[in-house]
């Protein structure tokens, strides 16, 4: 078997790597000089163009995890690439999971980078975990409870999870007593200000409205997202404005 690879002066160079005999013996195939290839005499040509071999009939997946990890890394910094199409054992690992190909690769790329210019409205199991521990009934203290810190804890990590997805970024969260606020600038540069209000009496919603800058904590009409399952989808509608 050989492969064919462009060196830096883009001249054209074919590479014999020769057929594998035994997949779980690497002392038995070519892939074995991959472990000190200066000291097999390979060039950076050559070793590259056996760690594609590897790759491309699936061999790197099925010998120790040494071989697999230097694979992906080769594969995430484009020295290498996904098979162009499958043969023998290159479809899955060692434990099943499937390996693309180049085009699905390609075709998975395209798709996030669609994602990127145009957010979806998505559905409301981002925030499903703090809905819950917010509408539970919340210990009153003078001092900050296990309970609440659990609550901010989940909100940050939900809320900032769900506004990125739309796009939004800069967002900053303050904590109060038994109360969350903060701002965020939404995709069109709009910033918002929003507020959680104290959970211990809340109404079942979060205050949301526009503001001027950082600092501005009066700005624009006030509006309410309902901590129950719409919640994502009306503050999509609100940012989208």
């Amino acid at each position: 078997m050989a492969y064919k690879i462009k060196s830096k002066k883009e001249k054209t160079k074919t590479y014999k790597i020769g057929d594998v005999k035994n997949p779980s013996h690497p002392s038995n195939t070519p892939i074995y000089y991959l472990e000190d290839p200066e000291g097999n005499g390979l060039t950076p040509e050559e070793t590259q163009a056996l760690w594609q071999y590897g790759v491309d009939t699936g061999i790197v997946w099925r010998l120790q995890g040494w071989y697999g990890r230097n694979a992906q890394a080769l594969l995430d910094e484009g020295y290498i690439h996904y098979p162009k199409k499958h043969s023998g054992q290159s479809s899955t690992d060692y434990y099943g999971n499937k390996i693309p190909t180049q085009k699905e690769v390609e075709k998975y790329k395209v798709k996030q980078e669609e994602e990127k210019k145009e957010p979806k409205e998505i559905s409301s199991t981002g925030m499903k975990r703090t809905i819950g521990l917010y509408n539970q009934k919340f210990e009153s203290s003078s001092s900050e409870t296990p309970q609440f810190r659990e609550f901010f804890n989940s909100f940050r990590h939900d809320f900032s999870y769900t506004l990125k997805k739309q796009g939004a970024k800069n967002i900053e969260f303050h904590k109060g007593h038994f109360e969350v606020s903060g701002f965020f600038t939404a995709k069109d540069g709009k910033i918002y200000y929003f507020n959680t209000g104290d959970v211990r009496w809340g109404k079942g919603s979060m205050l949301i409205r526009t503001a001027k800058n950082y600092k501005d904590y009066t700005g624009g009409s006030n509006q309410s997202i309902s901590f129950d399952d719409n919640f994502e989808k009306n503050l999509f509608r609100i940012i989208k404005k």
